[in-house]
């Protein structure tokens, strides 16, 4: 094993300069050309990054002491100048992280009382802490309070008679064009109403949550922590947090955040990946770099379902020749076991695989020169219990395997195949014809969507056919809950459907139409 810590930046030689201008840069005294200087320098330099945005940090929190987003530009004489003004009781605004735009025009600013006044005094002396600390980089920015509730205008609902009007939070992450213009959402899964949707970066990984805190990584590097109230109408950004470039994974075992991030070419290190460990307040725990050390190309994969928690361990796949899977604590990035590949010697693993952990099993599945094996494995060792070999399964380790009901349920390039779970034992198989993403259960079926664009719906016990949906574009893998089944469509990169399903026989409770390029996975 490999590990290495995550570094803080170093000034390059046009940072001395660049340093006295941050502060001013959203300021009406620097012209537009020296503005687009800095910018530009910001954008190439990680130390200069830091910084600037732990002065934003402290504008922020200027803003939303002093007035919200219709504050005027705060140098320190203004802010002193202003201590004496008038309170202002209204400091709700919208947020829109890291992508900021001009200052609008200003508005007056109340009288602070003295306790105010001595609360802005502490405020202040906080965040020069947070400016000046030598770890500014991995601690979290508090960026003030969350946006005004968006409510969707192009929500299409069923009938009174047909439509849920309460359901779960479901949250998910959009994305927008060269990485803004995208957002993060809440939306009641009953109604497909809006609960609240904070704009700013893309969002492309699946969002986690944690006693009430939503989680997610944004594509411009940024850990955000968002309150997530199973009531009301606002969320609330409660700090955000730089991590690696281009982060795969964001996992949580309710303890701790585990962020899964793919060697990238602009990384230089012995590791094929990394796993870096945050506190649930975005402190940094430890680094596991992963490095199976069989092969020189081997490398942590980059599709969904090949990294995993559960048990009081970290699973970790790649696409290595022996080492499948590693098993990580949690407690400092450890290993604490090797799960080998189950093929024969010198056979390469396609795709890493596809992992899920339930009741103490490990299940996974991979593929290599179109056969594919579905194995358990104990969770707490990695030790084998059984292996299944199945056919036609080029694709296999793109998704994991579902567990429900006794059965093991895993998806191949064209077939849907359950298993008994104790034993491995073949229950049936479904040869569909095309491409299909990974199953999901609800009560006594399994749904699956596949390559052309159509959902469909298997008795779990046998797997007999039963209902279809044909969605308006390219599909996404279903998600369940409360006898509804979910799932968003492509419509060509102009935007994405979400759909509510009813699970007895695919009608539509309701479908929601976002103006969005893309979409994570939705989390119930």
């Amino acid at each position: 094993m490999s590990t290495e810590f995550p570094q803080h930046p170093l000034p390059g030689p046009e940072c001395a300069e660049m340093r006295e201008l941050l502060p001013l840069l959203h300021s009406p005294d620097v012209d537009a050309s020296e503005a687009l200087r800095v910018r530009r320098h910001v954008a190439e330099c990680a130390w200069c990054r830091q910084l600037l945005a732990s002065y934003d940090a402290v504008d922020d929190a200027l803003r939303f002491h002093f007035g919200g987003p219709a504050s005027p530009f705060f140098s320190p004489e203004d802010f002193m100048n202003h201590l004496d003004a008038e309170e202002d009781t209204d400091p709700t605004f919208d947020i829109t992280p890291l992508a900021r735009t001009a200052r609008p025009r200003a508005r007056s600013v109340g009288r602070f009382t003295g306790v105010a006044a001595l609360a802005a005094a502490v405020l202040v002396i906080a965040f020069a802490d947070l400016v000046f600390s030598q770890r500014a980089g991995l601690r979290g920015t508090g960026v003030g309070a969350g946006p005004t509730a968006t409510t969707s205008h192009n929500t299409t609902v069923a009938s009174p008679s047909t439509t849920a009007t309460t359901g779960p939070l479901m949250y998910f992450g959009t994305s927008g064009a060269n990485g803004s213009g995208g957002g993060l959402h809440a939306v009641n899964g009953g109604t497909g109403a809006t609960v609240w949707s904070i704009t700013g970066p893309s969002f492309e990984i699946a969002p986690v949550q944690v006693n009430g805190v939503v989680y997610a990584i944004s594509t411009n590097n940024q850990l955000y922590a968002v309150r997530a109230p199973s009531t009301g109408a606002t969320g609330v950004v409660l700090w955000h947090v730089a991590v690696r470039q281009e982060a795969m994974f964001l996992l949580t075992d309710g303890h701790a955040l585990y962020v899964g991030t793919p060697k990238t070419s602009s990384v230089s290190s012995d590791a094929h990946g990394f796993v870096d460990a945050l506190d649930l307040q975005g402190h940094p725990l430890w680094t596991y770099g992963y490095d199976a050390g069989d092969l020189a190309t081997c490398a942590m994969s980059t599709l969904r379902g090949t990294m995993t928690v559960g048990s009081g361990f970290i699973y970790v796949s790649g696409n290595c020749q022996h080492a499948l899977v590693v098993g990580l604590r949690p407690t400092n990035g450890s290993v604490a076991f090797t799960i080998r590949s189950p093929y024969p010697a010198g056979a390469r693993v396609s795709v890493g695989a596809g992992l899920v952990v339930v009741s103490g099993v490990l299940y996974s599945n991979t593929s290599t020169n179109g056969t594919g094996y579905l194995c358990a494995q104990h969770a707490d060792t990695g030790l084998r219990i059984w292996c299944r070999q199945l056919s036609g399964a080029d694709n296999m380790g793109i998704v994991a395997p579902v567990v429900a009901q006794g059965l093991v349920l895993a998806s191949t390039d064209l077939d849907l195949s359950a298993v008994r779970a104790s034993d491995g034992a073949p229950q049936w198989t479904v040869h569909v014809g095309v491409l299909l993403g990974q199953p999901v259960v609800a009560d006594t079926s399994v749904y699956v969507a596949g390559g052309d664009r159509t959902l469909r719906s298997y008795a779990l016990a046998g797997g007999q056919v039963g209902w279809h949906f044909t969605m308006q574009g390219n599909g996404s893998d279903a998600v369940a809950s409360s006898q509804i089944i979910y799932l968003h469509s492509y419509l060509d990169g102009t935007g994405t459907i979400i759909y509510a399903l009813g699970a007895t026989d695919g009608h539509v409770l309701w479908k929601h139409a976002l103006p969005t390029a893309g979409m994570s996975t939705i989390v119930i």
